[in-house]
C-alpha cells in the first residue's frame, strides 16, 4: 500500500515539432532561451501550471499534474481540450524523452467516495505539487491517507523509472500556482485561478495534457484486467455502452459508487 502517487520528470525543454500539433504555435521568434538552474529565477516566483483529469468520470482515479516553468519554451499549446488523443500522446512522449519537469498526483475512487470529488481533486492537485517544495515546509500531519490497491499501483508503476526529485526544492514563498477555473486547492501556496485558464495559459495546458495522458493510460491498464466496461475506449466516462455494461455486470471495485448509487 502506498500513499498517493507523486511523479516528477525533469531536464531540458525543446520545441515540439509535430506537424499534427494544431494546439501549438511559436511563442518566441528569437533564439532559444533556456533557464539552466533555479538560481536564474530565484528573484521571481516559479510559475507552476496545475490541472486535473477524470473529475466527471464514473470509474477510476482522478489525476492532477503540475507543470513548472523552469525553462523558457519556444512553443506553447493552449486549450488542450481541442487536442486529439493521439496528439496528446505525442506531446507526452516528447516530455518524457526531453525530460521536462512535471509532477503528478493520483487519487483513487475509494477516496472520491469517502471524501467527495472536490476534495479528491484538490488532494490530487496538492500531491502533484509536492516534488517542488522543501520537505520541511510540508505539514505531513494534514496529508490524508490515499491507499492505492495493487492493480492501480501496477498501472502507474511504468512511470517509476522516471521519478526524480526536482533539481532544487523551492520554498513555498517562491512558488506561484496557476490553476484553471476556481480550483483553490491550497491556502499555503500563492495561487492564481483563471477562468478558462487552459485556453489562456500554456503551463496549464501542458499540465492538462500530462494529467489526461497519465489517466488514459491508467484506465487502459485497468481495462486489461477488467474488460467488461470498455475503459480502454470510454476512460470510465458515462457512455451508453458503459451504462449498459454496468446494468449487465454491476459495479466494479473501481466504480465511483457515490456517482452511481443514486441512479
Amino acid at each position: 500500500m502506498i500513499i498517493g502517487v507523486i511523479l516528477l520528470i525533469h531536464g531540458n525543454l525543446v520545441p515540439l515539432r509535430s506537424k499534427n500539433l494544431k494546439g501549438g504555435r511559436s511563442l518566441y521568434s528569437g533564439p532559444r532561451s533556456t533557464l539552466n538552474s533555479l538560481g536564474d529565477i530565484q528573484p521571481l516566483k516559479l510559475p507552476v501550471g496545475v490541472d486535473e483529469a477524470g473529475r466527471g468520470s464514473l470509474a477510476g482515479p482522478v489525476v492532477a499534474a503540475s507543470f513548472p516553468l523552469l525553462y523558457l519554451p519556444q512553443i506553447f499549446i493552449t486549450d488542450s481540450k481541442k487536442i486529439k488523443g493521439d496528439e496528446r500522446e505525442e506531446i507526452f512522449n516528447y516530455l518524457l524523452k526531453e525530460r521536462f519537469p512535471f509532477g503528478v498526483g493520483v487519487v483513487s475512487n475509494e477516496f472520491i467516495d469517502r471524501e467527495g470529488i472536490l476534495s479528491a481533486t484538490f488532494e490530487a492537485m496538492r500531491l502533484s505539487t509536492l516534488p517542488f517544495l522543501y520537505k520541511k515546509e510540508l505539514d505531513v500531519k494534514t496529508h490524508k491517507m490515499i491507499s492505492l490497491d495493487e492493480l492501480l499501483q501496477e498501472a502507474v508503476k511504468s512511470y517509476e523509472n522516471y521519478s526524480a526529485f526536482f533539481p532544487e526544492r523551492m520554498f513555498i514563498s517562491n512558488i506561484l500556482i496557476v490553476v484553471d477555473g476556481n480550483s483553490i486547492f491550497t491556502e499555503s501556496i500563492p495561487l492564481v485561478s483563471m477562468i478558462k485558464g487552459d485556453e489562456k495559459v500554456s503551463l496549464i495546458s501542458f499540465a492538462s495534457v500530462v494529467a489526461k495522458v497519465v489517466r488514459d493510460r491508467i484506465m487502459r491498464k485497468l481495462s486489461e484486467e477488467i474488460k467488461e466496461y470498455g475503459w480502454d475506449r470510454n476512460k470510465g466516462y458515462g457512455t451508453r455502452k458503459h451504462f449498459k455494461a454496468i446494468e449487465k455486470y454491476g459495479l466494479s471495485m473501481y466504480h465511483r459508487r457515490s456517482f452511481l448509487d443514486k441512479r
